[in-house]
């Protein structure tokens, strides 16, 4: 009687360990990076690492854009009157998503609206003040935009991104100025911007468990109950 019980024990105690370690799947991350680049103006296309539906179940995808800026520009002053304060030259640039399915997907949760741009810089002020007809002048600008982006649990949005190779979103860009102008009639200019965009791509989801060295070992004991029986 005493054997049996303690044989009971430990099958008792092996099928706890097998149920409670096999529901022992949590909640895990994993984040993929990638970047594109060139002088403005571009169409690009970015490529984000796909979920593998062999990591487990998805939750949810995190989509997070960032992009840097540089741009050299020169003013002309191309009028018969000199510019006088307050006269200033800005550099802007936008990026954009493009059309297809999945970028509308995604553009859903555009944080400046369905159809805007993403991200959008505006550079430091150029002073045109005091300058002649005829004269010009210029500046380097640089700079970066803070991230944009958002979560998506919809199944079509996590289709788009389950797979086991990548998904495609077309990125543009469009520069241009923002003039003012005082005294002054026209203006002319050249510019050279380039810009890189970063996109991360983030998955949420439920690993597949793995049997762990106490799992196999609860299975081990499970294995052995049939000799014990027969002892």
């Amino acid at each position: 009687m005493k054997q049996l019980t303690k044989t009971t024990g430990i099958i008792s105690v092996a099928a706890a360990l097998l149920l409670g370690l096999s529901s022992l799947a949590q909640a895990d991350t994993i984040s993929f990076t990638s970047s594109v680049s060139g002088a403005t103006d571009w169409s690009q296309p970015l490529g984000l690492t796909q979920f593998n539906p062999a990591w487990g179940t998805l939750l949810s995808v995190t989509i997070d854009l960032s992009a840097s800026f540089s741009s050299s520009f020169t003013i002309t002053n191309t009028g018969g009157s000199t510019f006088i304060n307050p006269s200033s030259a800005r550099r802007t640039l936008d990026i954009y998503l493009g059309s297809s399915a999945v970028d509308l997907a995604i553009d859903v949760q555009n944080p400046n609206g369905t159809g805007n741009s993403w991200l959008t810089w505006v550079s430091s002020p150029l002073s045109l003040n005091n300058l002649s007809s005829g004269a010009h002048v210029s500046a380097n600008r640089s700079g970066s935009d803070s991230p944009a982006g958002g979560i998506y649990t919809d199944n079509t949005t996590m289709g788009y991104f389950t797979g086991t190779g990548t998904t495609v979103l077309d990125l543009s860009t469009t520069s241009g100025f923002l003039m003012q102008l005082t005294g002054g009639s026209s203006y002319d200019s050249s510019q050279t911007t380039s810009a890189t965009a970063t996109g991360i791509v983030t998955y949420d989801f439920t690993p597949i468990p793995e049997p762990s060295p106490i799992t196999l070992l609860g299975m081990g004991l499970l294995m052995l109950w049939p000799l014990i029986r027969k002892r």
